[in-house]
Order: structure tokens, then sequence, then C-alpha cells
């Protein structure tokens, strides 16, 4: 999925502007997050596992490959190799590191097997209001 849509999203991102794909995707991203966890704690097979991982991809690939491109766009050319490596790198330590304590925290808290999904949707509705302040870089001539 993600060697299909990713692809897609740069067209897309060329032709309407990198925030809108980054935006819009995330947001589906939120929106499905709790049903795919409700689904994969209800119908536990190799099947379910694979129809919401695969439905999860798409969105996942227009957003992550179009970020790539924003990100790397917005920084100033003498630092985006060292800025991208920084800011991918710290974010998936944090977040990424994290999320298994706090996805186990979620669910003893809440003795909810879905609560994983809210950590899921706050850190993304963090990334939304982050984006809100990105510049959009669709048709600006880069230096």
């Amino acid at each position: 999925m993600m060697v299909v849509f990713g692809p897609i999203a740069g067209w897309m991102s060329d032709r309407v502007g990198r925030r809108s794909i980054v935006w819009w995707s995330r947001v589906v991203l939120l929106v499905m997050a709790y049903p795919a966890f409700v689904l994969l704690n209800t119908f536990q097979s190799l099947t379910c596992l694979l129809v919401v991982v695969g439905c999860m991809a798409i969105p996942m690939a227009m957003t992550s490959h179009a970020t790539l491109v924003l990100v790397s766009e917005i920084l100033p050319q003498r630092l985006r190799a060292t800025g991208m490596a920084v800011t991918y790198y710290v974010a998936i330590a944090m977040f990424g590191g994290f999320a298994q304590l706090f996805s186990t925290v979620l669910i003893h808290m809440t003795g909810d097997p879905n609560a994983p999904a809210f950590y899921l949707i706050g850190c993304g509705a963090v990334s939304l209001l982050r984006l809100a302040m990105v510049p959009e870089t669709h048709g600006r001539r880069l230096p």
C-alpha cells in the first residue's frame, strides 16, 4: 500500500499542495484510529489484521511522503539534512519510543483494550495543531 500510494501522494501534493495532503490524510488517520482498534480487538484474525493495516496504510502513505517533502522545503538549504534527521528521530524517540509504555498505562487505567487509540489520536491532534503553523510550500520557489 505504501509503495502504491506514496507516488500518488507525491503527485497530489505537487498539484494541490503538501499541507492539504498532510492535513486531510492525518484527519482520516485520526478518524480511523478508534474503529481500527475496536475491529482488531473484536475480530482477532489474520484477515482482520491485514484489512485494518492495509486500510490504515493508505492515509499513512499519503501523510508520510508529503510530510517528508514539506519539512525539507521549509528548512533552509544548509540545514535540510540535519534538520530532517533531528526532527524525525527526536519525534520517533519521544512519541514512538514511549508508545508501548503509554498504551500499557492507558489500558491499565481504563481497562479498555482500545485505549491506545486515544494516544494515537492525541499525538495526531498535536501534529495537526503544529501543521497549522507551517507555511504552504506549493508553488513557491525554493531558495
